[in-house]
């Protein structure tokens, strides 16, 4: 509503100040029809005024509520997965001890995976009758083959034989000119190392020594090597 006087002229709004008159020393609100631009105007900035009240409220709970969900200073908001998967890895330590378990756990996969490589490698070769199982593993392991045991039918028996692929073993050493070539060799039998001998390792035998007398001594003796220039001969 407006103001029904005012002291003086000053003191009234100056957009307000034509529905004003002046009347015993006073300035007092001259009688306005509901209808005249004043009180529309009025009317209408009042219901602006309600508006904007209204759109203020209605920011002033939104930021309240925005607030409730503020993340504390040096903390990340991640899914529920993630925070669960924290929750199991947290009594490892912090992120260098968790990084050197998944390290050496890594490590030790391949290890295993190695082992059984190298086991699936030695059992082909057998299957087949290889004899030099560790050449066979070494030229597998360069052309990274991919063998699986698979179930087959021998003598009315079901065995698992060696494949790759759709191919069993045999046919696929027989389709590839490098297995193909290095066959004679994994059906060769290795060679044994050399014995060792009591001077030493390798094919060289033992030197023999003279005693005094020029007689053959025997054997090495215990308390020297050599006396005298000839004492040794091999």
């Amino acid at each position: 509503m407006l103001q029904k006087s005012y002291p003086n002229q000053e003191a009234i709004p100056e957009n307000l100040r034509g529905a004003y008159i002046q009347k015993g020393g006073e300035w007092v609100l001259d009688d306005l029809s509901q209808d005249h631009p004043l009180v529309v105007n009025h009317e209408a900035v009042k219901k602006d005024l309600s508006t904007e009240k209204g759109k203020v409220t209605k920011l002033t709970n939104e930021k309240a509520e925005l607030e409730k969900n503020v993340l504390p200073a040096g903390t990340r908001a991640v899914p529920e997965a993630d925070a669960e998967l924290i929750e199991v890895v947290r009594p490892l330590g912090d992120k260098k001890a968790v990084k050197a378990v998944i390290d050496e756990h890594g490590e030790l996969k391949r290890e295993k995976q190695g082992r059984e490589q190298d086991e699936l490698y030695e059992r082909a070769a057998k299957d087949l009758g290889y004899e030099n199982v560790a050449s066979f593993k070494a030229v597998a392991k360069a052309l990274k083959l991919d063998i699986k045991f698979k179930p087959e039918k021998v003598d009315g028996k079901e065995v698992e034989r060696p494949y790759v692929g759709d191919k069993s073993l045999a046919d696929h050493i027989a389709a590839v000119p490098e297995l193909k070539d290095a066959e004679p060799v994994f059906r060769t039998r290795p060679q044994e190392a050399p014995p060792s001998t009591e001077a030493g390792s390798g094919t060289r035998p033992a030197p023999t020594y003279k005693d005094k007398t020029g007689a053959g001594g025997g054997g090495q003796q215990p308390s020297y090597r050599f006396q005298e220039s000839g004492d040794v001969k091999w």
